[in-house]
């Protein structure tokens, strides 16, 4: 009996373990660390199937980070749109990509190529950004169904491709390590903002 009853549990367990998973799929860590050159300007471009709204947020995520640095850092290409597959590789263009990588997978991935470095941290050459489509997005502030919001996911993978890592110290930060369904964390908190500090970026 008390076998059959631990092998019950077994079952219970794995048929919950795709639920946990779900509800806290890990957004992907960035290694090394790196640091763009003070006078480059990361500009996305941001594939076209995603919709005005979505490109609005990214927008509004990524000046979060600008409007704490005090000037423009990181944006996103307004009129040029690709429809490429993500490669893995770099190609000198900083791009946003739609990729299905399964539910089990990352939210959103934020690949740095570096090169060479800067101010004792590795230099950023490129980043390419990946949002798994095998998962829900919504852009409405007021959703509660069972998917993530596009804001907050862009804002913490703009952090990282300004060079910020993931933590897992304060869960309302932008740059904690993992996000639960129609959770936002749409502005840095102080400890996002002494991160960004840390790389000691200027205007030029």
């Amino acid at each position: 009996m008390k076998v059959k009853r631990v092998i019950t549990l077994l079952l219970v367990a794995l048929m919950l373990l795709p639920v946990v998973f779900l509800e806290e799929a890990q957004a992907a860590p960035v290694t090394p660390m790196g640091r763009w050159i003070n006078g480059a300007r990361p500009n996305f471009i941001v594939h076209r199937d995603f919709g005005d709204q979505t490109m609005t947020d990214f927008n509004s995520a990524m000046a979060v980070w600008n409007r704490q640095l005090g000037f423009t850092k990181i944006t996103r290409n307004p009129t040029t749109r690709h429809t490429r597959a993500r490669t893995g590789r770099s190609d000198g263009i900083n791009s946003v990509y739609r990729v299905n990588w399964g539910i089990l997978s990352y939210i959103a991935f934020a690949e740095l190529f570096p090169q060479g470095t800067t101010g004792g941290h590795a230099r950023i050459v490129e980043v390419d950004i990946s949002f798994n489509m095998s998962h829900s997005f919504h852009n409405n502030p007021a959703a509660t169904s069972p998917s993530f919001d596009v804001w907050s996911i862009m804002a913490h993978e703009a952090g990282h491709a300004l060079g910020l890592s993931d933590h897992s110290v304060a869960r309302d930060a932008i740059m904690f390590r993992s996000f639960n369904h129609a959770e936002r964390r749409r502005q840095p908190t102080s400890l996002d903002i002494m991160h960004l500090n840390a790389l000691a970026y200027r205007a030029s």
